[in-house]
């Protein structure tokens, strides 16, 4: 179960200031990591795994490639909870995007229900990720994100942060959401990558 919040920075340079608002907050900041992935995301030509409440996406790490299907669930107060199957995707994965049959042991096979798969848009992300740790047994995982999405002739671009529940519970994550709203003047990002991306190419208005 993926449990996190975003953030909205209103552009790169903004990110700069997040780890000197955690650690305002009491939070001890790990070295972060440098991360470029690219995120094909799929579904068939009437999205019917929209449908019926799933994304499928496979990102590529350059040496390595997952696949994901995540539930598509509304954000309540902030925070997005959302089950999440995920898993190494198949070395010879070419742009066809044919799965075997027992990829994420079976699920994405019965959910594509044996439909042809296409690529509907792909995002392009530069990420910070490091680990925030506080008190009270809490930890967050923090993705500090440059992302361009990109359709046949259409882009679009923006600064995010997402703060991911580690150790802890909804509501410590929300409190600091919250605060990092106030101190920073950012604004919460009410919809994920993928719904984004669906604007974007024209699949959701």
């Amino acid at each position: 179960m993926e449990i996190e919040a975003k953030l909205q920075a209103p552009n790169h340079l903004a990110l700069h200031q997040l780890p000197a608002a955690l650690d305002a907050e009491g939070l001890y900041i790990t070295d972060p990591g440098l991360v470029y992935s690219t995120d094909h995301y799929l579904d068939t030509d009437d999205l019917h795994l929209r449908a019926i409440g799933w994304a499928l996406r496979v990102r590529d790490l350059g040496t390595r490639k997952l696949v994901t299907l995540k539930a598509l669930r509304p954000m309540q107060g902030g925070i997005a909870k959302r089950e999440e199957l995920e898993e190494p995707a198949p070395n010879d994965l070419g742009t066809d995007w044919v799965f075997p049959c027992g990829t994420l042991g079976g699920r994405l096979k019965e959910l594509a229900g044996g439909y042809e798969l296409r690529r509907l848009f792909v995002v392009e992300q530069t990420r910070n990720i490091y680990n925030a740790i506080g008190p009270n047994n809490f930890q967050i995982e923090v993705s500090s994100d440059a992302i361009t999405w990109q359709g046949e002739g259409v882009e679009d671009k923006a600064f995010q942060v997402e703060l991911e529940l580690k150790l802890g519970n909804e509501e410590q994550l929300r409190g600091l959401y919250l605060r990092l709203q106030e101190a920073l003047g950012w604004s919460g990002s009410p919809e994920s990558k993928y719904e984004r991306g669906l604007r974007v190419v024209g699949l959701l208005t």
